[in-house]
């Protein structure tokens, strides 16, 4: 027997998880830039320290997305 069709809500929800992924990836990338490479020493600080929790951020969007 085939599974049930997908409803709207899954494509949705899919949707939103592949979006998720995107958006994490793009705010690590930013941050691992600016914290290697940044001007302003504070920020520079602050984007390093960020990035743990960006990279668990991602980790989350990656295990939606399975």
């Amino acid at each position: 027997m085939i599974g049930a069709a997908p409803t709207t809500q899954d494509f949705v929800l899919k949707a939103a998880a592949s979006d998720m992924f995107g958006i994490e990836s793009s705010k690590l990338d930013l941050f691992e830039r600016y914290g290697d490479g940044g001007e302003n020493a504070d920020l520079k600080a602050r984007a390093a320290k960020t990035r743990p929790d960006l990279e668990h951020h991602l980790m989350m969007a990656e295990d939606l997305n399975k």
